[in-house]
């Protein structure tokens, strides 16, 4: 009882942990002075709330966000700073909210690229016996070797 009481005390001060690294991270995009580090713990704060903190969800929208905020194309972090948008709708917007116009544009290019090859993968065929010429190889009630004979 004391070993598991013991493990989950470890697992408590790894999420603190992880949370803390996590804070920082998100503070050190906005600057080094202390309006910089609260906003870091707010992102972090709202963050665990909505995926709570060790879950692959978690790491995953850490990473989202913290790649969106290093991209000084959308200016999210001036938005943030300035109060014109609150911590928690950043936090809940949707990945395609998130993406520069460069982006959505090379996203675009890329659907149309991988829609353009799966079209022309399925009209043309593996080989030339896949063809059909309009003409019907079977005879009615007679098996496709019986009808082979009989031609």
């Amino acid at each position: 009882m004391a070993s598991s009481s013991a493990a989950s005390q470890h697992l408590k001060i790894d999420i603190q942990d992880l949370r803390q690294h996590t804070s920082n991270a998100l503070g050190k995009i906005f600057g080094e002075d202390d309006q910089s580090k609260k906003m870091g713990k707010d992102l972090e704060n709202a963050l665990n709330e909505k995926y709570q903190a060790p879950t692959p969800i978690y790491k995953s929208n850490f990473r989202r966000l913290h790649f969106t905020l290093k991209n000084a194309e959308e200016n999210f972090r001036d938005k943030l700073l300035k109060g014109e948008m609150k911590v928690e709708e950043f936090v809940s917007k949707p990945s395609k909210d998130l993406k520069s116009e460069r982006q959505l544009a090379a996203d675009e290019i890329m659907k149309k690229y991988e829609r353009d090859q799966r079209v022309t993968e399925q009209l043309l065929p593996e080989n030339v016996n896949q063809v059909k010429d309009g003409r019907d190889r079977e005879k009615w009630g007679v098996s496709k070797s019986a009808a082979a004979i009989d031609d």
